[in-house]
């Protein structure tokens, strides 16, 4: 299995930083996928608060991306995985202006769809259907995400693909894009998951997973 290897560090204002390093790492697929999700939900607090030009529809949109986001951080963390880190980077030309905004949520989208595409693959080979339904219905959840971000981009076709392009062979590897795009120890405003506003799930419903082995507990 493939293996991102991180060291925190304590930056002079106190607050945790991530560097890319040989030391400690980071091996478990479900800590990764937290970790992305974290980053979603408090990136996405951090230009709610901060980014200039977002539209009414566009607020509505992010907002309840950030509430399902944080449900499926609930989910992950429920497994038992815990964040190395709590702390992220609004990237300084992420936080410049609408469309900069956009582009950059939909490079996050891009990075967890392929942290999950990883993994299921990874819980095929276990044998864990279960957990393999809740992260397809993760993804087909990001994926919406990714077509609403391209839509308000003005991308079109809004969905330009027949099939998720493969991104990483271990979900772990998700850490070392969020680096790469500086939302891990980049430059920018630090934000301590998950983020500086509460969540507006207004509208949105389906928290929790729905698999064969909740249906047959219902009765369905």
């Amino acid at each position: 299995m493939a293996v991102i290897t991180l060291v925190a560090h304590r930056a002079a204002r106190g607050t945790i930083r991530l560097m890319a390093s040989q030391s400690a790492t980071i091996a478990d697929p479900l800590v990764a996928l937290l970790t992305v999700e974290g980053a979603l939900v408090t990136v996405l607090g951090g230009v709610l608060a901060a980014v200039p030009g977002l539209t009414d529809a566009d607020r509505v949109t992010l907002a309840a991306m950030q509430c399902e986001d944080e449900a499926h951080w609930h989910l992950l963390a429920a497994l038992g995985a815990q964040m190395p880190f709590d702390v992220f980077t609004l990237p300084e030309p992420m936080a410049a202006d609408r469309g900069s905004a956009l582009l950059g949520m939909s490079v996050l989208k891009e990075i967890a769809l392929g942290a999950q595409m990883a993994y299921n693959r990874t819980l095929v080979q276990g044998a864990d259907p279960r957990l393999a339904e809740t992260l397809f219905a993760m993804g087909a959840i990001e994926g919406g995400h990714h077509a609403a971000l391209r839509a308000a981009l003005g991308e079109a076709p809004v969905v330009a693909r027949a099939f998720l392009p493969w991104r990483f062979s271990d979900a772990a590897q998700a850490i070392d894009a969020l680096t790469a795009i500086g939302v891990v120890g980049g430059v920018g405003t630090e934000l301590r998951y998950p983020g500086p506003l509460a969540r507006v799930c207004r509208g949105v419903s389906g928290l929790v997973p729905e698999t064969t082995e909740d249906a047959a507990a219902w009765g369905g």
